[in-house]
């Protein structure tokens, strides 16, 4: 369980690490009057406010707030408490959500996926094919799901792209291919679809296994295709400690929005990337706030949606 919240904090990290003074903690959680101090400014109080050391967290009668700071602990602040950014003294309860940041740091910037002076990635490459087009079409047909993204295989899986095929192919399917690029379905599908539904078993999808699914015409054999769209599905012991570690985040002393911050990190932390997104959309239409802006750019540019990741640059 450590393991993970060590890569959920790790990607909170290197996150803050784009703020125009070093951040070294975020607001989690804010309930009531609370108010922070910084450099001798007031600041507004909301999730996902970005601290650096020295910023005062003070809630007042009857309020609460939660700052998670790099450290791996979560600190509790209660009403007429308050809580110095940086410092481990002082009245607020802390919780240890893990550690080793500084390794699992390493990993990412090794990956290419260190911190930059304006908080994103150094390099961000979508899946190989993510623009392809397919023959005859004037505009690319682009995958939307799941495209460099991991499931949790359920009874059924949609598939969804940009446009139609439309009149411009005989007999246009939906194909799925495991990593080898063995062919493992082919199944029809509408000239006028956008999307398609099936069981896992008629797609021959297990868990814990890598694969991509394409569109093409399969009039005298499958040809036509359109770019291949990578994706996975998570293994069932994978499954059980996501249940665990999302069990514990749910037992949290704190509000829904605070719960959705470290959720969405946790789906980060097992590439579900397209659930990640998810949770931290309705985040930001309420808050607006910088850090989640950062992890929606970070969500989108992984799975190769740029268009989408452009909105939060």
């Amino acid at each position: 369980m450590k393991n993970a919240f060590s890569v959920i904090l790790a990607f909170v990290a290197v996150t803050l690490a784009s703020s125009a003074v070093h951040a070294t903690a975020v607001l989690i959680d804010v309930q009531g009057d609370v108010g922070i101090t910084a450099s001798g400014s007031k600041l507004t109080a909301t999730i996902g406010a970005e601290l650096a050391d020295g910023s005062v967290v003070k809630a007042g009668e009857g309020a609460k707030a939660s700052v998670l700071a790099q450290s791996g602990e979560l600190y509790e602040i209660k009403g007429g408490q308050s809580y110095t950014v940086g410092s481990k003294a002082g009245s607020a309860r802390s919780t240890d959500l893990g550690s080793g940041i500084t390794l699992a740091m390493r990993e990412m910037a090794a990956g290419g996926e260190g911190p930059t002076v304006h908080g994103m990635v150094k390099k961000v490459e979508g899946p190989k094919g993510k623009l392809g087009g397919f023959s005859g079409s004037g505009t690319a047909l682009v995958g939307t799901h799941p495209v460099g993204t991991a499931l949790i295989l359920g009874p059924t899986v949609t598939f969804r792209w940009s446009r139609s095929v439309g009149d411009l192919w005989q007999s246009p399917a939906i194909v799925i291919e495991d990593a080898a690029k063995k062919r493992l379905a082919v199944n029809a599908i509408s000239a006028k679809a956008k999307s398609f539904k099936a069981s896992a078993s008629k797609t021959r999808l297990k868990k814990g296994a890598e694969y991509s699914w394409y569109l093409a015409s399969t009039k005298g054999g499958v040809n036509g295709k359109t770019a291949r769209f990578a994706f996975s599905t998570l293994a069932p012991v994978e499954e059980k400690r996501l249940a665990e570690e999302k069990g514990r985040i749910d037992s949290l002393s704190i509000g829904a929005d605070g719960k959705g911050l470290l959720a969405a990190q946790l789906f980060y932390r097992y590439k579900l990337l397209d659930d990640m997104v998810k949770t931290l959309e309705p985040i930001w239409a309420r808050t607006k706030a910088p850090f989640v802006k950062k992890l929606l750019h970070n969500g989108y540019s992984r799975m190769g949606m740029m268009s989408d990741a452009k909105k939060y640059e």
